[in-house]
C-alpha cells in the first residue's frame, strides 16, 4: 500500500509545481530578449559614445585649425560671429595664459582667478589639445580644443593672442550622442517587440496543438477513442497527433478484443455447463422414443419427425460443447452429405413456418470430401437456421453451393428478411449479440469459429433486398 501511495504523492507534488508550457516559453523568450536588448543597447551606447567623441574631436580640430591661422582680423565682432556660426564658445589667451577675449559671460574677477586653469591646458607644445572634461570660467563643463594661434598681425592685436580655445557645450554633445544612439536603439526595441509578437503567436499555435493532444490523451484515459483532428504543417506535432490517433485506434481494437475474449470465456463456461446437463436429458428422451417406436407400429412419420428434432437438439448441444472448448470427433463426409444433413435438420422448422427453401448445387463438386465434416455441418446449419428465422413466415431462403476462385469453395445462404439492424451489423459475429427476442446470439459465433478452424472466412452483404452470407473454405484443407 505504501508503494502505491508514494507515486501518487510524487504526482501530486509535481502537479502543485506545474507551470504551463506557454508561460515557460514566454518567460524564457522575454528573458533572452531583455538580455539581447540590454547587450545591444550597451553596445549601441558604447559605439555612439566613441563615435560622438570622434566627431567632437574632429569638429574641434577642424574649427581650431581654421581659427589658428585666420585670414581675417580676430576682432570681438568676428569672434562672436564665428561662435554663432560654429555653435561653440571661444576663448583667446595670450602667451601668459591671460584671457584676451571670450564669448563667455564672465566677470573680470572670474577671468583673473581662472586664468591659470586655462593656461594649464596650453602647456602641451604645438598642435591641438583636446580636453573632454574642461571646466570653463563660467563654471560649466565643455569639450575643449586648444590650438596655438598663428594668425597674421592685425591692428597689433595678433601679437597678444597665443592660444585659441574652442568650447563645445556638453548638452550639445549629449544631443549628438542621443542622435547617434536613437536609430540602433529604436531599431532594437522595435525588433524585440516584433520578435516578441511573432514568438507569442508561434507559442500560442504550438501550445494550442499540444493542448489538443493533451485533451485527446485525457479522453483516451476515459475510454473515448475518437480521433483527433489533424491540423498544421507536417512537423513533429503533426506526427505526435498521428501517433496518438494510432494509439487510440490500437487501444480501441485491444479493448474490443478483450471484451470479445471475455464474452467467449463466459459463453464457453455457460455452454459447457448447460450442454452436459441437457445432453443427458435429450439422450434419455431419444432412447425412450426409440423404445416406443419398437413397441408401437403406428404414426411412424411423427416419430421420425420427433427423432429428427432430437438429433437437431443434440447437434446444437454438440456445437455448444465445441464452443465451450471440447473437440468433435473426426468424421469424413462428402459435401453433398453435409448439405443434405443440414437441410434435413432444419426442414421441420422450415415447414412449420411455411418457408420456401431452394437449394442450388454445382455438379462438379460432388467428389469433394471433408475430413472435419462436423465443423462444416455446424456452420451451414447455423446459417440456415439464422436465415429461416430472419425470413419469418412464408420466407424465401436459398442455399447455393458453388466453386469460387480456386482453390476455394463458396457456400451462399440468402433470405428475404429485413436484414440486421445498424446497431449490430459490426458486432453480429460476436458471441451474445442478437436482435431476436428469444435468441442467445451464439449461431453466428459458432459459424465464425467453424470457419476459422477450417482456415476459411464468413462474410455478409445486402443484395437486391436480400441478406447474403458467404462461407468461403479452401478445398485444399478439406
Amino acid at each position: 500500500m505504501n508503494d502505491n501511495a508514494e507515486p501518487s504523492r510524487k504526482l501530486d507534488q509535481l502537479g502543485k509545481r506545474r507551470v504551463s508550457l506557454r508561460r515557460q516559453w514566454i518567460l524564457s523568450f522575454l528573458g533572452t530578449t531583455l538580455i539581447v536588448v540590454g547587450c545591444v543597447t550597451f553596445g549601441a551606447w558604447w559605439f555612439a559614445d566613441h563615435q560622438t567623441r570622434a566627431e567632437v574631436e574632429e569638429r574641434l580640430t577642424s574649427i581650431g585649425r581654421s581659427l589658428a591661422a585666420p585670414n581675417y582680423p580676430m576682432t570681438p565682432t568676428v569672434l562672436r560671429a564665428v561662435s554663432e556660426l560654429t555653435d561653440t564658445q571661444l576663448i583667446l589667451l595670450d602667451a601668459s595664459g591671460q584671457i584676451v577675449d571670450t564669448t563667455l559671460t564672465i566677470s573680470p574677477e572670474t577671468q583673473r582667478s581662472l586664468a591659470s586653469v586655462a593656461h594649464a591646458g596650453t602647456n602641451t607644445g604645438t598642435g591641438i589639445y583636446i580636453d573632454h572634461a574642461y571646466v570653463a570660467p563660467d563654471n560649466q563643463n565643455y569639450h575643449a580644443g586648444w590650438a596655438r594661434f598663428e594668425g597674421v598681425e592685425t591692428l597689433g592685436r595678433t601679437q597678444a593672442i597665443a592660444w585659441v580655445g574652442i568650447l563645445l557645450d556638453q548638452a550639445t554633445v549629449r544631443q549628438m550622442r542621443w542622435q547617434a544612439l536613437a536609430l540602433p536603439l529604436i531599431t532594437g526595441i522595435a525588433t524585440a517587440i516584433g520578435l516578441g509578437a511573432i514568438a507569442g503567436w508561434l507559442t500560442d499555435r504550438v501550445v494550442r496543438r499540444l493542448q489538443a493532444v493533451q485533451r485527446k490523451v485525457q479522453r483516451i484515459a476515459t475510454g473515448d477513442y475518437a480521433p483527433i483532428e489533424l491540423s498544421g504543417q507536417h512537423d513533429e506535432l503533426f506526427e505526435l497527433s498521428t501517433n496518438v490517433n494510432r494509439m487510440a485506434s490500437e487501444l480501441q481494437l485491444m479493448e474490443a478484443r478483450i471484451h470479445s475474449t471475455e464474452r467467449e470465456r463466459l459463453v464457453h463456461a455457460l455452454a459447457a455447463g448447460l450442454s452436459h446437463d441437457l445432453r443427458n436429458t435429450l439422450t434419455g428422451a431419444r432412447l425412450a422414443i426409440q423404445l416406443h417406436a419398437r413397441e408401437c407400429s403406428g404414426d411412424s412419420e411423427a416419430i421420425a419427425v420427433a427423432m429428427r428434432q432430437l438429433r437437431l437438439a443434440e447437434d446444437q448441444l454438440m456445437r455448444w460443447l465445441r464452443l465451450g472448448g471440447e473437440t468433435e470427433s473426426a468424421e469424413s463426409q462428402s459435401l453433398h452429405e453435409v448439405v443434405d444433413k443440414a437441410i434435413e435438420l432444419v426442414r421441420p422448422m422450415s415447414e412449420h413456418l411455411g418457408s420456401q427453401l431452394n437449394v442450388v448445387r454445382c455438379p462438379n463438386l460432388e467428389s469433394i470430401v471433408f475430413e472435419r465434416s462436423e465443423l462444416l455441418t455446424s456452420a451451414v446449419l447455423n446459417l440456415l437456421l439464422n436465415a429461416i428465422q430472419a425470413a419469418g413466415h412464408a420466407g424465401q431462403i436459398e442455399l447455393r453451393v458453388v466453386a469460387g476462385t480456386p482453390p476455394w469453395l463458396t457456400i451462399e445462404i440468402s433470405d428475404n428478411g429485413p436484414g440486421p439492424t445498424p446497431e449490430v451489423q459490426s458486432r453480429m459475429f460476436d458471441p451474445l449479440v442478437t436482435t431476436k427476442r428469444e435468441g442467445v446470439g451464439l449461431g453466428l459465433a459458432l459459424v465464425t469459429k467453424a470457419a476459422k478452424e477450417l482456415a476459411g472466412e464468413v462474410t455478409w452483404h445486402r443484395d437486391d433486398g436480400r441478406t447474403v452470407f458467404c462461407l468461403r473454405i479452401p478445398i485444399a484443407n478439406t
